[in-house]
């Protein structure tokens, strides 16, 4: 459809998404959700030292669930579940940002095959954790 854009990034659980033909949904470690989600609110919404990292997890992290409304983002465990509810639908294709790092050759090939795509050229310097990133046209 002309009419559906062609790329949308989002944080969004599932059931907050437009329907699209082709997803990608990159997931990662909860633990590291959560150190990396603590450090951006630091020193933003609340000064830092002032909130333990506990704290942080279990009044704010853990305690959100489903939202309300759509202006609210789910709990990262919500966000998981919903998307990995979808883990077997063809037009859906979850990876995971520590393959990424680990390997990225392999997960944009993953995402080139995804999006029926063979033009797979290379980047060399593009990424910094990588000698070889590529990109996919």
């Amino acid at each position: 459809d002309q009419d559906l854009p062609r790329i949308f990034k989002t944080h969004a659980w599932e059931e907050h998404c437009p329907p699209f033909p082709k997803v990608i949904v990159v997931l990662r470690n909860p633990e590291d959700v959560l150190l990396s989600f603590y450090n951006f609110f630091e020193g933003w919404f609340f000064e830092p030292g002032s909130i333990s990292l506990d704290a942080f997890a279990n009044e704010f992290w853990l305690a959100r669930g489903i939202p309300a409304s759509r202006m609210q983002n789910a709990s990262y465990f919500i966000h998981l579940i919903s998307w990995y509810k979808r883990k077997d639908d063809p037009n859906v294709l979850i990876l995971f940002f520590e393959d990424l790092k680990d390997d990225l050759r392999v997960q944009v090939q993953r995402v080139a095959h995804h999006i029926s795509s063979d033009k797979v050229r290379s980047l060399d310097g593009f990424c910094w954790y990588t000698t070889s990133p590529m990109l996919i046209e």
